[in-house]
């Protein structure tokens, strides 16, 4: 017995192993709008965000990924198990050597046959051809029951997805987690000045007022972003469970929820999921949402508290 496990101890080790960094994708012009022309360049995807002082606890989302966490020469090392072949045995055998596998936690792991975001009206990449467009189902799910939330309250909603998983997981440049496919950013619904829905051109910072930072007279979309959020943490059996986002945005949409007379038990399901981030996310430009490991990968998904 402890041969038995000392080898599969032994083969999940070796089944993070993990491949070279590849740089981080720009978002840039696909797709239907909202009202507006569709996103031709998205800007900085990473940077600083100030994380403000409203927060359930400071998340450790993501930090800027260092020689190193990528090895000496500041890549990773080629992964020897794409499809799967060195996964413990029990994960080689049907019925999951069909599926797609969340392996290792969210800041240290893969993804094996990972699903790759689907376009369609209510969601859709910033950048269509993304190489890091590529998630677990069960975070493509949640996402999409998010946005079909808001695009049925709000028609002609688009919700814009910045950064996933690359297509096998593992590292992503400046990010620490997003590597087994249970990451997702997302960024926030915008209004433009004349208070009108519309889809961003590009990746768009906020104040804690709800202005855009950058002088394009964009304002934070309170209503759709609140019923984005409110929809993943209600929904039932909902896998959520870390929405990551500046402090001041965080604070910003339960002050909204409450003015707005939401229900207080679906106001508390969603603060306590939504944390505010660390400094080296964009969390004043995006959600950054991560969902459970899947209900059958125990013992080859791991959770992670922050």
């Amino acid at each position: 017995m402890v041969r038995r496990a000392s080898i599969f101890a032994a083969a999940l080790a070796v089944s993070l192993a993990v491949k070279p960094v590849r740089a981080r994708a720009e978002p840039v012009a696909a797709g239907e709008a909202d009202s507006a022309a569709e996103p031709s360049s998205a800007g900085a995807l990473g940077g600083t965000a100030s994380s403000g002082s409203a927060s359930s606890g400071a998340g450790r989302a993501d930090e800027a990924v260092t020689p190193a966490r990528a090895g000496r020469d500041g890549g990773r090392r080629e992964s020897k198990a794409k499809s799967g072949e060195e996964l413990p045995e029990a994960f080689r055998k049907p019925p999951f050597s069909k599926q797609s596998l969340s392996v290792g936690a969210p800041n240290h792991g893969r993804l094996v046959r990972g699903r790759r975001l689907p376009h369609e009206p209510a969601m859709r990449l910033f950048k269509a051809t993304s190489e890091h467009g590529f998630a677990h189902p069960v975070l493509i799910k949640s996402l999409t029951h998010g946005a079909k939330s808001v695009r049925a309250k709000f028609p002609g909603s688009t919700l814009l997805v910045v950064e996933l998983s690359d297509k096998d997981g593992g590292v992503l440049t400046s990010k620490r987690s997003h590597q087994s496919g249970r990451d997702g950013d997302v960024a926030f619904y915008a209004l433009d000045k004349k208070g009108k829905r519309t889809l961003p051109k590009h990746l768009v910072h906020y104040d804690g007022s709800g202005k855009a930072s950058d002088g394009s007279e964009l304002r934070f979309d309170d209503e759709r972003n609140w019923a984005f959020v409110e929809a993943l943490a209600n929904q039932k059996d909902s896998p959520v469970t870390h929405v990551f986002v500046d402090g001041r945005i965080r604070q910003r949409l339960l002050t909204f929820a409450e003015g707005a007379g939401k229900k207080p038990e679906r106001i508390a399901r969603v603060a306590a999921v939504m944390f505010v981030g660390d400094a080296s996310e964009a969390g004043d430009a995006y959600f950054h949402v991560r969902v459970r490991c899947p209900n059958n990968q125990t013992g080859l998904c791991e959770e992670s508290p922050r």
